[in-house]
């Protein structure tokens, strides 16, 4: 009797108590403890610091590199040299006076229009519309999902967001 009496009170009273005290303290407080950590320390600050060294490595360095490189490649020296040939085979070629001031009209014409206004169309549409569009889709996609359902879309978000900014690049 005095066995029996041990064996239920040291089993199952003092086994259930054990299993629901570790329960309460270590899967809930544990737990959530952790994941609230996890969300403070990982999604905001590791998300702003990406966010944050992405704008200055990406948007400003890689994006003023892209436009400098091609601003003296594709601009100054591609452009001099379509006008240094446009000179020699349209104007020196062609003899009377008439051909040789319309071409000079027209190439001055088509220095501002080349230079100038394609300057800004290419600056206003590469930096603000295409870096900001980045940006916004980057903030949507990636802070304010990944906060509600982050372990399950997170993949799919990503490479959707990617996909979706490769395709946008490939067709622009």
């Amino acid at each position: 009797i005095a066995l029996s009496i041990y064996l239920f009170i040291h089993l199952f009273i003092y086994s259930f108590t054990y299993l629901f005290l570790h329960i309460i303290f270590y899967l809930f407080i544990y737990s959530f403890t952790y994941l609230f950590l996890h969300i403070i320390f990982y999604l905001f600050i590791y998300s702003f610091t990406y966010l944050f060294l992405h704008i200055i490595f990406y948007l400003f360095i890689y994006s003023f590199t892209y436009l400098f490189l091609h601003i003296i490649f594709y601009l100054f020296i591609y452009s001099f040299t379509y006008l240094f040939l446009h000179i020699i085979f349209y104007i020196f070629i062609s003899l009377s006076l008439y051909l040789f001031i319309y071409s000079l009209i027209y190439l001055f014409i088509h220095s501002i229009i080349y230079f100038i206004i394609y300057l800004f169309i290419y600056l206003f549409t590469y930096l603000f519309i295409h870096s900001f569009t980045y940006l916004f889709l980057h903030i949507i996609f990636y802070l304010f999902i990944s906060l509600s359902i982050y372990l399950f879309i997170y993949s799919f978000i990503y490479l959707f967001t990617y996909l979706f900014l490769y395709l946008f690049l490939i067709f622009y």
